[in-house]
């Protein structure tokens, strides 16, 4: 039974029969209606009726947040389509979730408002930097790159590009590619806070030789590093257990894709 008019009865009169059990809540709306939704009103529901088990649809990927949910109406003893309808432009003073209370659920007013998500997210976003500061020899060649971003965002994860355009920068020399789009910070004022606190948001680090990569090091354990030499191996500089990559070799796929599941892994 699908009911989706609460004119005369809202959500909460069904429920207090205590003839359902296994209800279905369909919210198809947008990202921030669901997680505003969930986190209030949802979570009411839930407390008031510990012994009912709700399930909660939604759409569009939010299903990463929310879990895959049986859509099937015939598989529950009552479904609710709510509108969740708007309140900005309202007379009263009152969130949408808090009308959404009043006019679909009947839940009791003040709602409690905390919001959270049922599930974590790690950070999708993988530093690079093609660029060397003193030595323009050690930047990585134009395709070589291509190769390295395509791959990265194949695998799920968003490259950004870590080069900021500093006091040492060398403008004619430090290159920032077309395919990066706007996926790149050189743009902006630098700092180094603000190039510690980007790369320390990333899940991993690839890059050549220069202060970013040595940042990187300092700020996630080696093996999410990998570390692409051209001019001298890494051992010249470093001897941590970080991958490593030569610009002077065929781009290997394999080496990145290894260092790629090390990430999706931790």
């Amino acid at each position: 039974m699908l009911i989706d008019n609460f004119k005369s009865k809202k959500v909460c009169e069904w429920l207090d029969t205590g003839n359902y059990h296994n209800v279905l809540i369909i919210f198809h709306h947008g990202l921030g209606d669901a997680v505003m939704f969930w986190s209030t009103c949802f979570k009411a529901l839930q407390r008031r009726y510990p012994t009912i088990r709700f399930a909660f649809s939604t759409h569009l990927g939010q299903d990463d947040i929310f879990g895959k949910t049986d859509d099937n109406q015939e598989h529950y003893d009552i479904a609710f389509k709510l509108a969740y309808p708007c309140s900005e432009w309202g007379s009263r003073d009152e969130t949408k979730s808090e009308k959404c209370a009043r006019e679909e659920l009947g839940l009791p007013l003040p709602l409690p408002e905390s919001y959270s998500l049922p599930v974590q997210f790690k950070s999708p976003l993988v530093g690079v930097h093609f660029n060397s500061t003193c030595c323009s020899r050690l930047n990585m060649p134009k395709d070589y790159g291509f190769k390295l971003w395509n791959q990265i965002q194949e695998e799920g994860f968003i490259p950004i590009d870590t080069h900021m355009r500093h006091k040492n920068d060398h403008p004619n020399k430090s290159i920032v590619y077309d395919y990066e789009q706007c996926r790149k910070v050189d743009n902006i004022d630098a700092t180094v806070g603000k190039l510690i606190g980007l790369i320390g948001a990333c899940r991993g680090f690839a890059g050549v030789p220069s202060g970013n990569i040595a940042c990187a090091l300092a700020l996630m354990p080696a093996e999410r590093v990998l570390y692409m030499s051209s001019e001298f191996p890494k051992s010249r500089q470093i001897h941590l257990n970080c991958f490593e990559m030569s610009l002077k070799k065929p781009y290997d796929a394999g080496i990145v894709r290894e260092w790629l599941s090390v990430l999706k892994n931790c």
